[in-house]
């Protein structure tokens, strides 16, 4: 799957209320020119709300990897750490100058989102943030894995609230980033 059109677009989208695997690979948000903006790789919303992905992902420009809301809940997970700065698992690029664009977002309305990336090689240039968790019972478990960032914005963002689990992984800041 390609994102290669339109603004505002999502790739996949569940919010059924069950688990699933998805068939589908997600591949590009957006296109290199950042013509394309305000695009979803994956997005899940509504408690019981599951998905699992095993594929590689590329953003670009003003674009969403895989956005969590309200009890929806993305599996990403690796059993070991295969990605590498020259094949990371998610690849955001975003436009230099500019601070937008987001690898793994949980966010809420009502109740957190939640993202499981463990074992993950998330690699982030000129982005907005490689990863955020923000309002009341959002959770990002990254676990084992690598957020490599470098640009003006953040390699890991929260508001205080919520619950970013990067145990035995490792950030690594470039440019003028902040953790």
């Amino acid at each position: 799957l390609n994102i290669l059109g339109g603004n505002n677009s999502v790739g996949i989208l569940e919010n059924s209320g069950k688990k699933g695997m998805a068939d589908i690979k997600v591949t590009n948000v957006g296109k290199a020119d950042n013509s394309i903006t305000g695009a979803v790789g994956i997005f899940t919303t509504n408690l019981g709300t599951e998905l699992t992905l095993q594929e590689n992902i590329n953003v670009y420009g003003g674009n969403f990897g895989a956005f969590a809301a309200d009890s929806g809940k993305i599996i990403l997970t690796k059993d070991s750490l295969t990605g590498t700065s020259l094949n990371p698992d998610m690849y955001i690029k975003g436009e230099s100058g500019k601070t937008e664009g987001i690898g793994l977002l949980a966010s809420n309305k009502t109740s957190g989102g939640l993202i499981e990336a463990n074992n993950y090689y998330l690699k982030a240039r000129d982005g907005g943030a490689g990863v955020v968790s923000i309002g009341n019972g959002s959770k990002i478990e990254l676990k084992g894995s690598v957020i490599d960032y470098s640009g003006m914005g953040y390699a890991v963002y929260s508001d205080g609230n919520v619950i970013i689990d990067l145990s035995d992984g490792k950030i690594i800041l470039n440019g003028k980033a902040t953790a």
